[in-house]
């Protein structure tokens, strides 16, 4: 069991168009839009719906040449990532790369909803993308 994995906090949507995609995700599956953002550094709009215990974020780019245009240009719509929450990002990225120094895809960043985030490589987990996500003065007990 890993010390620092928490839960399955997200799982990333990758669309055109949010403002298309939304009444599908609430009309037909009843989720309620929570929280929609603007990402400048990751180059997305984000909206983030919720039912129950169950997240979903759609992410639509805001220029092209960005992770998710790019995304969307070679597989189109669909899955992009799943984000797992961390107690302790440091330590948990410290710890991925001790055992595999080329996992992770760069150093933490800000993510949407006041999270810290860092992505580890795909090519690991057969094309999936893994978010790490801290959510904000969340830390393990020391």
């Amino acid at each position: 069991m890993n010390p620092f994995l928490k839960k399955v906090d997200h799982v990333g949507i990758a669309v055109h168009s949010i403002e298309e995609r939304l009444p599908y995700y609430q009309d037909l599956l009843g989720f309620e839009l929570t929280e929609m953002d603007c990402l400048v550094q990751q180059e997305v709009k984000v909206a983030f719906l919720s039912s129950g215990e169950i997240d979903i974020e759609l992410l639509e780019p805001i220029r092209d040449g960005g992770a998710v245009a790019r995304f969307l240009s070679r597989k189109g719509e669909g899955i992009h990532h799943f984000a797992l929450q961390v107690d302790d990002l440091e330590s948990c990225l410290q710890a991925v790369n001790e055992k595999n120094a080329s996992a992770c895809l760069g150093p933490p960043v800000p993510g949407a909803r006041g999270r810290t985030v860092a992505f580890l490589d795909p090519k690991l987990f057969g094309g999936v993308l893994v978010e790490l996500c801290q959510r904000k003065n969340e830390r393990c007990a020391e």
